[in-house]
């Protein structure tokens, strides 16, 4: 059982659940990323930890090859297209991918299909209240 925030470096708080009860989490489950989880390791009951996680280790580098242009009849002519506006793609596999408008000019939309955090440095705050076997 634990509680968490992830901040960014000026310490905008990302998501937190200090002002919740403990939350339980399951080592290996794949609901948090490797990064936080390496950071978990040898953690005892009662510990508190802040560490720093890198871009690399937490929501990955920003990468220019996920930043992709379409052509403006590729949108319904019924959204209004503006920077910031989230969109939702279906890859090749029938997945659903969202990407931020990233720009728009009078002949193309440059969508970001990077994290919203890529590139960024994490600061991970955890407190480890009870640990299950």
């Amino acid at each position: 059982m634990m509680n968490f925030s992830l901040c960014l470096a000026g310490g905008e708080i990302i998501d937190s659940n200090y002002d919740q009860p403990a939350v339980k989490y399951v080592f290996g489950s794949g609901d948090m990323l490797e990064g936080f989880e390496r950071q978990l390791l040898g953690m005892s009951v009662g510990e508190e930890k802040h560490c720093v996680v890198v871009a690399s280790d937490a929501f990955g580098e920003h990468r220019e090859e996920n930043l992709q242009k379409f052509k403006h009849s590729h949108f319904d002519k019924s959204i209004e297209l503006r920077q910031g506006l989230v969109v939702s793609f279906t890859d090749a596999a029938g997945a659903e991918l969202p990407g931020v408008v990233a720009s728009i000019d009078e002949a193309h939309v440059e969508v970001d299909f990077n994290h919203p955090l890529a590139g960024k440095d994490i600061e991970f705050n955890v407190t480890i209240h009870e640990i299950l076997v």
